[in-house]
């Protein structure tokens, strides 16, 4: 397992995964000023974040690595009989890593325009940072997802679903009761308990207790769908082997 995560650590190197990664918290912060100014900043830059940009940050990191293995020679890399599943493995960890690292430079951000603009942008950088990580949690399962549909479907198909799905169709199922069988709703409970801030994106008028619960459970929930998921992606991928 070392072995291939050096492997593909080293694929990413001077790939431009790191720099979009870095980029893309930026967009964010631009797109919610445009949208929402100054005085709702820090809570519309999460809801961007988690409606759109980090799902489309998923997406392109996961067209890159298909891209770049079927130039390498349409996929031999990743069709060893023995190791493809755990290839994957390790390709959907150094995703999930990018991940953190634009949510940790999401945070920065947000805290230096709160510090420039104090009394204006209001920021709890270690409860903001807290949300980001869980978010990025209760969206792990996103990954084995998109690895099993690309083997039926086209990759930009299905990454324009996958981005369209969470920042249009997610936000409404996430208001009703049967949120949760619904896996691009999580993230959106988690923020909704932690931030106060509603799948719409505007924030709750009567903040109420924090429960514990409604954060443990889309990520409970998420964390079953990802073992799943993965376990299916084992499955597909053995097959294609047979």
């Amino acid at each position: 397992m070392k072995r291939m995560l050096a492997s593909e650590t080293l694929k990413l190197k001077r790939s431009g995964t790191l720099r979009l990664a870095m980029i893309i918290p930026f967009v964010t912060l631009f797109i919610a000023f445009l949208m929402g100014g100054m005085q709702i900043f820090a809570a519309f830059s999460i809801y961007w974040w988690e409606a759109g940009f980090l799902f489309l940050l998923i997406s392109l990191l996961f067209l890159y690595d298909k891209k770049s293995e079927e130039k390498a020679g349409n996929f031999q890399n990743v069709n060893s009989e023995d190791l493809s599943w755990k290839i994957h493995l390790v390709k959907m960890l150094l995703i999930w890593l990018r991940g953190l690292i634009a949510s940790l430079v999401l945070a920065v951000l947000l805290y230096l325009v709160a510090w420039i603009f104090q009394g204006i942008v209001v920021v709890d950088f270690m409860k903001v940072s807290v949300a980001l990580l869980v978010i990025l949690l209760a969206a792990a399962w996103n990954l084995p997802l998109l690895y099993v549909l690309s083997k039926w479907f086209n990759t930009y198909v299905l990454i324009a679903a996958n981005s369209l799905l969470c920042l249009i169709v997610a936000p409404f199922i996430a208001q009703t009761p049967i949120w949760f069988l619904l896996p691009y709703t999580y993230h959106y409970k988690v923020v909704e308990s932690l931030l106060h801030i509603k799948p719409a994106g505007d924030l709750l008028e009567k903040t109420v207790n924090f429960n514990i619960w409604e954060v443990l459970l889309p990520i409970g929930l998420s964390i079953v769908v990802t073992i799943g998921l993965s376990y299916v992606l084992k499955g597909v991928l053995e097959h294609d082997k047979k």
